[in-house]
C-alpha cells in the first residue's frame, strides 16, 4: 500500500491492481490522489474515466478521457477507451473516430481493432467490421473474443456456416465462454439443426443461469423441436432475466400461437416491437396471429411493415398475398 509520499506510478499501479480486481471504490481513491498530485496526468484522467464509466457514469468518464487526450493526443490506449465508452453510450460513429485514431498510432493494437469492429458493426457497416476482425485475427489467432464477435457479424451477413465455425473456434479457444455457446444455438436453429442447437443452448445456461440469451436462444430451439410448453417457459425465463430482450418477446409469441393462444401471442409480439421498432421477424409473426383471427386489414399493415424493413422476407410477401386475396383484390394477391 502506497504511503503518504507515494510517487504517482505507486499511485496508478496500486490503483490499477485494485481496478483489475473490481473493487472500483478503492481504485478511483488512488487515481483522484494521482491528479491532486498532478491535475492533468492523462494515465490518471483516463483511468478514472473508465472507473467513473463503470459505476455508472459513461459521459463523465468520457469527459475524464478526453481531458486526457487534451493532455496527451497521441496515446493509442486513451483514444482505444475512448472508443469503448462511446461504443457503451450507443454512439458508433464517434467509437469508430477513436479506434481508428487508436490504431494510426499503434497498427497492430488488437483492442483497438475490436472496438473498430464493433463500431463498424453498430453502423450496419458488416463487411468492413468482418475485415477489422480479420485483420485482428491475424495478429491474435488465440483471442475468443475476436471469433466471437467475427460471428456475431457473420450472422447478419446471413453467413451461417462460416459464423458457426467462428462460435466454434471462440469455444475451442475458451470452452467456458457462455456467450459463444448461446449463439452457436443461434446459428445451429438458422441451419435448422435444432436438437444440436438445443445442445448448446443447455451449455450456455450451465455456464451462465442468469444469461437471458441463452435462455431465449433454448427456446427458440426448443419450439424448432416442437416443445412448445418447454419454449414458453424458456422464454419466460429470459424475460424475468431481462424484460427489454425483444427476442425472448418473440420466441414467447411463437410458443404461445403454437399453443392456441393467439391473443397472448400477439400482445407478446407487439411487446417485442415497443422494444424493437424495426423488428421485422416480429411484425411477420404477429401477421400470421392476426390473420389467424381473422383481422385481415390489420394482418396486412403487418405484412407491409415487415416487407418495409425486409424487402425480401418471402413469408410476409405469401401472407400479403393471402390478405389481398381474402380482401378481394385478386390483381394484387
Amino acid at each position: 500500500m502506497p504511503g503518504l509520499d507515494a510517487s504517482i506510478p505507486d499511485l496508478l499501479q496500486a490503483g490499477l491492481v485494485h481496478h483489475q480486481a473490481g473493487r472500483l471504490d478503492a481504485a478511483r481513491d488512488f487515481y483522484q490522489q494521482a491528479l491532486r498530485l498532478q491535475p492533468d496526468n492523462p494515465d490518471a484522467l483516463s483511468l478514472l474515466g473508465l472507473v467513473v464509466a463503470a459505476q455508472g457514469n459513461a459521459e463523465h468518464g468520457i469527459r475524464l478521457i478526453q481531458q486526457a487526450l487534451a493532455v496527451c493526443p497521441r496515446s493509442p490506449e486513451a483514444q482505444n477507451h475512448l472508443a469503448a465508452l462511446l461504443l457503451s453510450s450507443g454512439r458508433p460513429g464517434d467509437a469508430l473516430a477513436s479506434a481508428d485514431a487508436a490504431i494510426a498510432l499503434r497498427p497492430d493494437f488488437l483492442a483497438a481493432l475490436i472496438n473498430r469492429g464493433l463500431a463498424l458493426d453498430g453502423l450496419g457497416r458488416h463487411e468492413e467490421a468482418l475485415t477489422s476482425y480479420d485483420t485482428a485475427i491475424a495478429l491474435r489467432p488465440d483471442d475468443a473474443v475476436v471469433f466471437f464477435n467475427r460471428g456475431n457479424v457473420l450472422m447478419k451477413l446471413a453467413r451461417i456456416e462460416m459464423a458457426l465455425s467462428s462460435y466454434d473456434r471462440a469455444i475451442a479457444l475458451q470452452p467456458g465462454y457462455a456467450e459463444a455457446h448461446s449463439n452457436r444455438s443461434l446459428a445451429l436453429d438458422r441451419l435448422g439443426r435444432s436438437a444440436e442447437a438445443l445442445a448448446s443452448a443447455d451449455a450456455a445456461v450451465a455456464l451462465r443461469p442468469d444469461l437471458p440469451e441463452a435462455f431465449s436462444n433454448r427456446s427458440l430451439a426448443l419450439h424448432g423441436l416442437l416443445r412448445h410448453g418447454e419454449a414458453l417457459a424458456s422464454a419466460d425465463r429470459a424475460i424475468a432475466l431481462r424484460p427489454d430482450l425483444a427476442e425472448a418477446f418473440t420466441n414467447r409469441g411463437n410458443a404461445l400461437f403454437c399453443l392456441d393462444r393467439p391473443e397472448e401471442a400477439l400482445a407478446s409480439f407487439d411487446r417485442a416491437i415497443a422494444l424493437r421498432p424495426d423488428y421485422a421477424e416480429a411484425f411477420n409473426n404477429r401477421g400470421t396471429v392476426l390473420s389467424s383471427l381473422n383481422r385481415v386489414d390489420a394482418a396486412l399493415a403487418s405484412y407491409e411493415k415487415t416487407l418495409a424493413l425486409c424487402p425480401g422476407d418471402a413469408a410476409a410477401h405469401f401472407g400479403k398475398a393471402l390478405c389481398l386475396l381474402q380482401l378481394g383484390d385478386y390483381a394484387n394477391g
